[in-house]
Formats: C-alpha cells, sequence, structure tokens
C-alpha cells in the first residue's frame, strides 16, 4: 500500500475542534434539560417556532405566486418534476454557498465552471471569471437557465456566460424548486436541461442576524448576515444582506495538488523536459539527444561568470507553495423587496439586487529567455551547445516581483419594477421591467502578472544591457519595470433588458373543473460588451492597443399555456380518480437566428388517492451566447503540455520522461458560425404517499434528451485530444500536426512554423506560459463548434420516511440519480460515442442519503454523498512507461449537523437563538488518486479540502 503524508493540521481547526465539541456537550445536555423539563406527550418533542417567525406567519403577507415551471397561478407543473429545497433543507446542509447548496441534489453534476478550475492551469486557461455555475444533468452550464423568483437575470462570466448562484445570498432564501426537465415552451431560451429557480423571502416581520465561520486545512473562511422586514395593512419590504471573507488555500497545503507527484506513483513536474520551475537562474541545453541542466549559484548578483561556477542539475521550487488553489475572496450581497398595495386589486412591487465579488489567486512566474552567442552575458563551453548555439535560460520573477497576482472582480445588480392587477373574474394581470447588468473583470496586476515582452528582454541580452543580466539573482531595477512588462484587464460587460406581460385566470368551467389559461409577451435585449484593456503582450515583439468586441441580440416572444381538468379531482371512476392536461407553447424571434416555436404537454393521472402518474414531452432551444457567437470577444491561445499517447509519428512527444507533447491550444475561442442548439425531451414517473404508512413518500422519473447541435468549447477537452489513438482519431478535424524548425529562435515569431505565425499575428491574446515556443509540436483548436447530438437517459429516485418515536422526531431519504446511458459526438465525423462514465464526462450514479433527528429544541441531521466510479480515459507517462486505462473507485463522505433552537419559554436574550455545528467529510476521506497531469484527484468529482468545520450563530428579534 502506497504510504502518502497527510495534511497537516490547521492550529485554528483545533481550536474549532475543540469548541465544536464544548458546544455539542452544551447542546447534549440543553437537549436532556427540556426533555426533563417538558411534558411526555409526543407533540410536546416538536420544536415549535420562534416568536419571531410567529409574527411573521400572522403579519400581512404577500401572496406568493411564484411557480416554477408554470405560468399559471394557483396550479402544480402538470407532468413535471419538481425537486424543492426549504429552507430548513438549505440550513440543516450546514453549507455557506448557495452553489454547493443546490449541489447536493444528484441530478447536478460538478463539471465545468468553478471557481476552482474556471482559471485554467499555468498554460491554459478556460473562463477567467471565477464564478461558480450550476451544471442539471452534466449537459453544460449554459443548458442550466437560472432564474429569481421566474425572472431572468444578466449573466456572468468574462470569456463564458453563465448564471452564478453565488449572487444570491443564503440568508435572502426562502427555497429553491429545480425543474429537471425542458422548460423552452415557458421560459424560452436556456432551459433545455432545466430550470434552478431561487425564490427570495417576502413575507418576514421582524430582523435576524447571523454570525457564521468555517476552518479546514489549508484555508478558513467567516461570514455575517442580517434580514429585516417589515408588514402593514398596506404593504411591506424585507431587506437581506450576507458578507462572506474567505483565505486563500495554497496549492502546497495539498499533496494532491503539488507538482510533485510522485508519492501518488505520477511525475516530479518541477522538471518537464525544457519546462523547469526554477528556483534561480537555469541553462538548459539539449545536445546529443540529452537535457542537461546548469543552476546559477545563489551567491551570483553581476560580473563574470564561467560554466565552472555553474551547479550542475535544475535548482527548482515546487510551484504549489507559491500558488493558490482556492482564491482569495471577499463577497457581499444584498437583496431587496418591496409591496405597496395601491388598492384591494392593484399592486406595486420591486425586487433587486447586488452583488460583489473580489477574488485574489497569487502564482509563480518563469520565463524562458534566449542568450545569443553575440550577448556580453554568453557563458561558453558547456556540454551539449552546439558552435554558434543560443543558451536558454529559465528565469524566476519571484526574487524581482514577489509572487504573480490576477484578480478576478464581479459587479451584478439588478432592478425590477412591477405591478399586478386583479382584473375581475378571478383574472390577473402582472406586468413588470428589469434592468440588470453583470461587470466582469480578470485583471493581471503587477510586472510578473504574465504581461511582459519576452522579446524585449531577449533584445536587452543580445545588446548586453548591464539593467538586465539574465543570470543575476539581483532584483532588476525600475529601468526594466518600466520598459518590459504592463498590465492586462479582461473586461466583460452584460446588459438585460426584459418586459413582459402576462394574463392568467380561469378561461371556462367544466364538469370536471376550471380550465385556466395564461398568455403573454415578453422583449429581451442582451448587450455584451468585452474589452482587453492596458496593454496585452504577444511574442511578435509588440505590446498591443485595446482590442473589443461588441454584440446586441432582441428576442421577441409570445407565450401561452392551458390546464384543462379532464377529470374532476375525487372521480369515483375507477383507476381515474383526476386526470389533468396542461398544453405550453411559446414563439420567439431573435435578431440574430430567426424564429423558433418550442410546445411542451403535460399529463398527470391519478389513479387513485395515493399514487400519482406524471409525464411531459417538449422541445426546447437554445441560442448561442454572446460570447459564443462572437470570435472577436473570447478567442484566446495558450501553451500547455498534454498527455500523447496517440501513437502519430507527425506529433512526436516532447518530453519523454512524461509521455508529454507541447502544444499551442486555442483554449477559448467564439465562432461567428455557430448555430443553435435544439432538444426534445421526455419524461415520465410516479409519486407514492401510501394512506396506510403516513410519512412515507416515494417518487421515480425516468427522463430522455435528445440534444441535437450542442455547442462545446472544445478546448475544455484539448488535455485529451491526443491521449489515446482513439481520441486522435475523432478529434482529428481539430489537431494540425506543425513540429517547430530547428531554426526557430524563441521570441522572434518570424522563425516559428506558419501555423503558430499566423495565428500569432491574428493579435488575440496569449497569456503567460512556462512552455517554450519552440518545443511545439501541433495545434489544436478548441474553438466552440456545434458539435452534434447528446442521447441521455436515466432515473431519478427519491424515497423519505418521517415517524415519531420516544426519541424524537426521525426524518429519513435518498436522493438517487442514475444514469443509463450518455452517447455524444466528439466531433461532426466521430459518430455517437460512449463517454458515461469517463473523465471529464458525468459520472452514472450519484447518491445523497439522510438521517435526521429532531427532540425538542435540537435538531441532528446525518447525510451520505456517494460519487460513483468511473475510468480515468487520458492515464499519463511515468519515467517513459504509459500507465494504463484505469478504474477509478467511488468517492463516499458523510456530512453532519447538529443545531439548537432556543424554545420560546427561554429567557428573553435566548429567545429567538439557533446555534448550528456542521461537519462536511465527517470521516476526513481523502480523494481517489487520479493521474491526468497537474493533480493527483480529478477536481470534478471530488475536492481536496479534507474535513470542514462549520458553526453558525443566529438571532431572531
Amino acid at each position: 500500500m502506497r504510504t502518502i503524508q497527510r495534511r497537516q493540521a490547521n492550529p485554528s481547526l483545533r481550536a474549532l475542534a475543540l469548541g465544536g465539541a464544548a458546544t455539542a456537550l452544551v447542546l447534549t445536555f440543553a437537549a436532556s434539560a427540556y426533555a426533563q423539563a417538558a411534558p411526555a406527550s409526543s407533540a410536546d418533542d416538536v420544536i415549535t417556532l420562534p416568536q419571531a417567525e410567529e409574527e411573521t406567519q400572522e403579519a400581512t403577507q404577500v401572496d406568493d405566486i411564484v411557480v416554477t415551471g408554470t405560468s399559471i397561478r394557483g396550479i402544480k407543473p402538470v407532468g413535471s418534476a419538481t425537486v424543492p429545497l426549504t429552507r430548513e433543507d438549505i440550513q440543516q446542509t450546514g453549507l455557506t454557498s448557495t452553489a454547493d447548496v443546490v449541489r447536493t441534489l444528484p441530478q447536478l453534476q460538478n463539471l465545468g465552471i468553478d471557481e476552482t478550475r474556471n482559471s485554467g492551469s499555468q498554460d491554459a486557461g478556460t473562463n477567467h471569471s471565477r464564478g461558480t455555475a450550476l451544471n442539471l444533468r452534466g449537459l453544460g452550464a449554459n443548458a442550466t437557465l437560472m432564474l429569481v423568483d421566474g425572472r431572468r437575470i444578466a449573466p456572468s462570466g468574462t470569456t463564458s456566460a453563465f448564471g452564478d448562484p453565488n449572487q444570491i445570498p443564503i440568508a435572502a432564501l426562502e427555497r429553491v424548486e429545480v425543474v429537471t426537465d425542458g422548460a423552452s415552451a415557458i421560459y424560452g431560451t436556456d432551459a433545455v436541461g432545466g430550470v434552478v429557480n431561487f425564490i427570495i423571502r417576502k413575507n418576514y416581520d421582524g430582523a435576524e442576524v447571523t454570525g457564521r465561520y468555517s476552518a479546514a486545512d489549508g484555508y478558513d473562511q467567516w461570514g455575517a448576515a442580517a434580514v429585516v422586514g417589515k408588514s402593514w395593512d398596506w404593504g411591506n419590504f424585507v431587506l437581506a444582506y450576507d458578507h462572506d471573507d474567505r483565505r486563500a488555500m495554497l496549492r502546497g497545503d495539498s499533496p494532491y495538488l503539488r507538482q510533485d507527484l510522485r508519492p501518488f506513483g505520477g511525475n516530479d513536474n518541477r522538471i518537464n523536459g525544457t519546462t523547469v520551475t526554477a528556483r534561480v537562474p537555469v541553462i538548459i541545453t539539449q545536445g546529443g539527444g540529452m537535457i542537461r541542466y546548469f543552476s546559477v549559484p545563489d551567491s551570483y548578483v553581476g560580473g563574470p561568470l564561467t560554466a565552472a561556477d555553474l551547479t550542475v542539475g535544475a535548482d527548482v521550487v515546487d510551484s504549489a507553495d507559491y500558488t493558490d488553489y482556492l482564491p482569495r475572496r471577499e463577497r457581499d450581497a444584498l437583496t431587496a423587496f418591496g409591496n405597496l398595495n395601491v388598492s384591494d386589486s392593484l399592486s406595486l412591487y420591486y425586487q433587486g439586487f447586488f452583488s460583489r465579488r473580489d477574488s485574489a489567486v497569487r502564482g509563480y512566474r518563469v520565463d524562458t529567455l534566449t542568450v545569443p552567442v553575440s550577448s556580453p552575458f554568453y557563458i561558453s563551453g558547456l556540454p551539449g551547445v552546439a558552435p554558434r548555439q543560443s543558451l536558454t535560460v529559465r528565469y524566476p520573477w519571484l526574487k524581482d516581483f514577489g509572487r504573480r497576482y490576477t484578480i478576478a472582480t464581479e459587479r451584478s445588480y439588478s432592478h425590477t419594477i412591477g405591478a399586478t392587477w386583479d382584473v375581475g373574474g378571478g383574472w390577473q394581470i402582472d406586468g413588470y421591467g428589469t434592468y440588470a447588468l453583470a461587470k466582469n473583470c480578470q485583471c493581471e496586476q503587477g510586472p510578473s502578472a504574465g504581461i511582459n515582452n519576452t522579446a524585449a528582454l531577449n533584445a536587452l541580452i543580445a545588446a548586453g544591457d548591464p539593467n538586465f543580466n539574465p543570470f543575476s539573482n539581483e532584483p532588476v531595477n525600475d529601468y526594466i519595470r518600466q520598459r518590459v512588462f504592463g498590465e492586462n484587464k479582461l473586461r466583460n460587460r452584460t446588459a438585460l433588458k426584459d418586459v413582459v406581460v402576462k394574463a392568467d385566470g380561469p378561461l371556462l368551467s367544466l364538469p370536471s373543473g376550471e380550465v385556466r389559461a395564461a398568455v403573454g409577451a415578453e422583449f429581451l435585449q442582451l448587450d455584451g460588451s468585452y474589452r482587453n484593456a492596458g496593454t496585452t503582450t504577444n511574442v511578435d515583439n509588440q505590446f498591443r492597443a485595446t482590442y473589443s468586441g461588441d454584440k446586441t441580440r432582441e428576442v421577441t416572444s409570445v407565450f401561452g399555456e392551458l390546464f384543462v381538468p379532464l377529470v374532476a379531482d375525487g372521480s369515483t371512476v375507477p383507476l381515474l380518480r383526476r386526470l389533468d392536461l396542461s398544453l405550453a407553447a411559446r414563439y420567439e424571434n431573435y435578431s440574430d437566428f430567426g424564429e423558433t416555436t418550442n410546445p411542451k404537454i403535460g399529463l398527470t393521472w391519478e389513479p387513485v388517492s395515493d399514487l400519482t402518474i406524471r409525464g411531459t414531452w417538449g422541445k426546447s432551444f437554445r441560442a448561442p451566447s454572446l460570447q459564443e457567437n462572437n470570435e472577436d470577444v473570447v478567442t484566446m491561445f495558450g501553451l500547455a503540455s498534454y498527455s500523447n499517447g496517440a501513437g502519430d509519428p507527425l506529433i512526436p512527444i516532447t518530453n519523454p520522461a512524461t509521455g508529454t507533447s507541447n502544444v499551442f491550444a486555442r483554449t477559448q475561442g467564439g465562432n461567428n458560425n455557430l448555430g443553435p442548439e435544439r432538444a426534445t425531451t421526455f419524461s415520465i414517473g410516479a409519486d407514492y404517499a401510501p394512506a396506510w404508512l403516513d410519512g412515507l413518500r416515494a417518487s421515480i422519473t425516468y427522463y430522455n434528451i435528445e440534444y441535437k447541435g450542442k455547442i462545446v468549447t472544445i478546448g475544455d477537452q484539448a488535455s485529451t485530444f491526443l491521449a489515446t489513438p482513439e481520441n486522435r482519431a475523432a478529434f482529428a478535424a481539430y489537431i494540425v500536426p506543425a513540429p517547430q524548425p530547428s531554426t526557430c529562435v524563441e521570441g522572434d515569431v518570424s522563425t516559428y512554423n506558419p501555423v503558430y505565425r499566423d495565428l500569432i499575428n491574428l493579435g488575440y491574446p496569449i497569456p503567460f506560459s512556462a512552455t517554450p515556443y519552440c518545443s511545439l509540436v501541433a495545434y489544436l483548436n478548441g474553438q466552440a463548434q456545434n458539435l452534434g447530438t447528446v442521447e441521455q437517459d436515466g432515473i431519478d429516485l427519491n424515497v423519505g420516511y418521517d415517524f415519531e418515536t420516544r426519541l424524537g422526531q426521525v426524518t429519513t431519504g435518498v436522493a438517487w440519480t442514475e444514469i443509463l446511458n450518455l452517447k455524444q459526438t466528439l466531433s461532426p465525423t466521430s459518430g455517437l460515442l460512449d463517454v458515461l462514465d469517463t473523465l471529464n464526462n458525468p459520472v452514472s450514479r450519484r447518491i445523497r442519503g439522510n438521517l435526521g433527528l429532531r427532540r425538542g429544541p435540537v435538531n441532528a441531521n446525518l447525510f451520505v454523498n456517494y460519487v460513483g466510479g468511473y475510468t480515468n480515459t487520458a492515464p499519463i507517462t511515468v519515467n517513459g512507461v504509459r500507465r494504463p486505462v484505469e478504474e477509478i473507485d467511488s468517492w463516499t463522505t458523510l456530512d453532519a449537523n447538529v443545531s439548537w433552537f432556543a424554545p420560546d419559554d427561554a429567557m428573553p436574550w435566548v429567545r429567538g437563538v439557533r446555534v448550528s455545528l456542521s461537519v462536511q467529510n465527517l470521516t476526513d476521506e481523502d480523494p481517489n488518486v487520479v493521474l491526468t497531469g497537474t493533480n493527483a484527484f480529478d477536481t470534478q468529482q471530488a475536492n481536496p479540502y479534507g474535513r470542514i468545520w462549520s458553526f453558525e450563530v443566529t438571532k431572531s428579534f
């Protein structure tokens, strides 16, 4: 068995653990005392709401008409499965992130955009906004529509567009509703995989403050929240505010994130061919088929330097000791709701929110420089250097400027003003206008941020300029700072204007009940503005001016929905107690994509009183986002080193020890020729709540999705293009073999292979890379494409049972999602391939179970989280030997939460208090070892944090 060094304990974590244990003892004692003092009846074992909550229930309330999945008030979505998360469910998770709360649902796959992944590796980035997205069914963040009270918000992101749930503070949430099938007939574009609707608290009378603290090995965070609300006969308002502050976690705090992965059977990535994480300047020579390294001594700060002065070997550091995995983050969020009853029939309302997020990521920077023979700094007599051959130097900037900083900021807000008018006969008109804005910036700060002019540095070296000695360990002066460094700010601004008018009410009466209808119209305008401000460096010896891209889309829609009770509720006809039909359709006209009509049919059949059978069929549609459909907006290139098991002689292995090849990849890229995505969805399911066993509930749903024209930024999969001969064949349309010529000079684009020269001269940004340009052997085009078809079907199962015992009220439940089949095309010519349970794709089985006990004021819950196993289809090469394709085990973790509510008869200063202690990953399970290159685990199926403690105190007034 392999021995792995465990994470080092955090002193603050130990303190929190002791405090948590003490809290648990106090809670146990309090529960015992309460149980002894309370009457023995089971009714008294169930907690009553604190006084503040009772007052809220008695106050004048706003009618909460938000029903996810339908436009008609007063009915449930016919045929559709809706998964709710109540406020109590949210509290019991103990989680402090809205995204993490929703991701506890097994229907959500943790694939794609996340703050730990979306800045990319040190070589090739993806999304840079440091936001987090939701991904229903693993179909992609763009196929999951995020709503707030049934309304759209402006999408986040710099190089991609997505809804970020962390814009909504947990303190403001009343509940979350998830519709797990297509809903374009109701909501329009993006609702392919489903809808996640965040319902904000609107009926609260009083005040509430919360303080919280969380800690794990490597990081900690704290937060505070406040809610205040007031109701009158003529209206009400609710305000909620949340602040969150998290310390950064270094990659070096987890052995799974270090460059040196030899303890896990991986490579030491500190030295990977000519890519060396140098501590001091390191000279690299490649003569005679060998790579040799020579390190400059620490004491050298200038003057003559000979080959005899150098140390044989590479003096390296592990960049994980200087690079963040989790960014340092501060976040503020504010929501507001107000309602004014102008008359008995007319109400005006306002809803708005504001979100601020600032993240900072530190990194370690090393550049590849060239010292020509003509330079006074040239060192003669090194082994492996041909006559007249330049020297390659790996130069670290830590001594000069410290760590590289990348700042990601987001500012989002939304304002909605609307009115509801009861026009009589049960009909109501609801009209509103929304203006929302999301501004994002990925700002590389300081001289070591990757915005430098390597060619200018090489020119100084060639000329022997005394201001820059490439071997010196003395920090550079202001002359260098001012002439070869700049800053880069990648900005995106997306504005949303949305006007909706809808009327709904009873249409006619049938013996079976009222036929209800909804009709409406919507005008939506999206304006996207993208700027790369300041100075951008490419390798063609130039600082580039600002470039930009703008795009506008207008969508005009009309929609309608009909609810028909075919058989009255409570019918005495055998096996036909109730039968409801729903018909919905939406017509949309796009300024840039023509028109589309998407229908949906729903049917709910109740054969007996405790069994309901339901089904839906519908069409869904998604237009490309403004970023996806604009090449000038998001095109970005990068250099990377990817596993190469393709066996293609035209694409040689660059680093034999690791089996990797250095490539030039289009890691982001809009496509002006993209078409829309279309999907057909079908579901059938049953809900069972037997009268003979009170508290038991069960539901099962089979779903089927056929998704055509799915847009994929295949740069996200670029690391697997060359992993196997099969992948090489599947992605052949996006791979161009292009070894650099022997005459290549680092930094001189005119000497490069024409493939790279032409791409570089397009002028798009190329982030800092540790990979030398002259080592490139292929170009991988990761531009967004309509890849064809995705076919997925599966089953959702939910079972719960609540019952009373002498110990208290027990709650049990299990939520199980099983994907039965998942096939998709990887390229227009690949045909449908089975990708289920493979790396970077959905796993077939995800389960979350719960067991809870409520006794008096104490509520304890235990959760089990199961992520199924899968296959690592991109094995790496270690010391020249390629690892086999590996089966990855399932990952199971436990979460626990215990909370105490002050009872109504508590002392006044205690009344309204809630104390909660939560533990994520209770047994401190390590992630499975998954070796794909830069990490020893899969960031999409596990995490490296270990046990996370959270403590929270809430006081209601």
